[in-house]
């Protein structure tokens, strides 16, 4: 077979390709001819043997074809959209630190922010500038490592809205400390754009903070949406608190790290969702063990101590099934597994040897999108980096990819 010659702008095109490739333009193959396009319409690119600036021209326009899409689709007031850009505790080195979103009644409100969560939400063409509201439900890194990161980008991004972040008392210190850190950013990016594009009253955050002594509070009601913050248990740990999001009879329950207590019970009674914090202390043990044995006694009594305030998989869904939960999502595995045959193993099975409703347990990415209007027992899960979603009925776990 005869040799193709590979000259260097075939090469450094198809380096452009590769990368314009990873950033979710869709190219095409090179050919001889490029198909003539109809008369008035934007011919077909090949990318290879079209113009640097032609390729570069379409990305744009396909980048922001998808952001439309994607705020047309977050943002449907009737649909209430729940997005987990991260479900990693502390220690894993490849997962998206603890963040959840709830879009509801086109408001797009972030329940905590841990490290690399702001970089999956824009991966996922989450519209950052429509933020309304954070709320933080304590203060362990691994749940507002990435605040400054949310508070700064929503900006730069376009936020022209002043951004509260709510959480018990200690809430208004980290803000404060994120916003100093971030000043000099913020003054130079308004100094080179202009107030037009860049004002300055939208500068950092502020803080609105709840009694750290509440049990359980009303902290946010806005045109129907209302949040209620309960107090759990992650000893010793404190202050502690997980959210309750209501809207239209439909209820979505975020639990925070907890064991499980009787106010967390009392929430999910009937949840249209609840994102739980999870464990499996088999696993844990036995991580533990191993590491003694390699002589590692740091991370062995790390993975003893952990056990103390996060709950095992038997009694979360013992507990979801008891209170007739419709469906939960996990997070903040501890910890993170590499493959679905162990997560299936060590998570899925034994949640769903005592629970019935519905399970998501896909990690970073997971999204579940609850008819706002009773349209049928469906939801639709799209897995981070899948070419799409898919309709689940009960008690599956996990759409097959196309």
């Amino acid at each position: 077979m005869q040799r193709k010659s590979i000259t260097r702008r075939t090469l450094l095109q198809g380096v452009a390709v590769t990368g314009l490739g990873a950033l979710g333009v869709r190219v095409m193959a090179a050919s001889s001819a490029p198909a003539a396009a109809p008369s008035g319409a934007t011919p077909i690119i090949d990318a290879l043997g079209a113009p640097a600036d032609t390729v570069v021209r379409r990305s744009v326009v396909q980048q922001q074809e998808s952001r439309d899409k994607a705020r047309a689709e977050f943002l449907d007031p009737d649909v209430i959209t729940v997005f987990l850009p991260g479900t990693a505790g502390p220690m894993s080195p490849t997962e998206a630190q603890t963040a959840n979103v709830v879009f509801v009644n086109g408001q797009f409100l972030l329940f905590d922010a841990g490290d690399y969560a702001q970089k999956r939400m824009e991966q996922s063409t989450l519209p950052m500038d429509a933020l309304d509201a954070v709320f933080i439900t304590h203060f362990h890194n691994d749940h507002i490592a990435d605040l400054g990161e949310v508070i700064q980008r929503s900006f730069m991004l376009g936020r022209e809205k002043n951004l509260v972040i709510y959480g018990p008392t200690g809430t208004d210190a980290i803000v404060q400390g994120f916003n100093a850190s971030y000043a000099e950013d913020s003054d130079y990016r308004t100094l080179h754009h202009t107030e037009q594009w860049m004002p300055s009253e939208f500068h950092g955050a502020t803080a609105s903070e709840f009694s750290a002594d509440e049990t359980v509070v009303e902290v946010y009601r806005k045109d129907g949406v209302v949040v209620t913050a309960f107090r759990v248990a992650h000893p010793p740990v404190e202050p502690v608190f997980g959210y309750t999001i209501e809207f239209a009879g439909k209820k979505v329950v975020i639990s925070s790290d907890t064991l499980i207590t009787e106010e967390l019970r009392h929430q999910s009674r009937d949840a249209d969702l609840l994102v739980m914090d999870v464990m499996n202390y088999e696993l844990v043990e036995l991580m533990e063990n191993t590491f003694r044995e390699v002589g590692d006694e740091r991370n062995a009594v790390i993975f003893f101590d952990i056990r103390e305030y996060h709950p095992d998989v038997n009694d979360v869904g013992v507990m979801a099934e008891e209170q007739g939960v419709k469906r939960m999502a996990l997070t903040h595995f501890a910890p993170t597994l590499p493959s679905r045959f162990l997560m299936n193993h060590y998570y899925v099975n034994p949640i769903k040897a005592n629970y019935s409703g519905e399970l998501y347990a896909d990690g970073d990415g997971t999204t579940v999108r609850i008819p706002g209007r009773e349209l049928g027992n469906q939801v639709v899960v799209q897995v981070l980096g899948g070419p799409g979603g898919c309709f689940l009925r009960p008690a599956s776990l996990a759409c097959r990819r196309p």
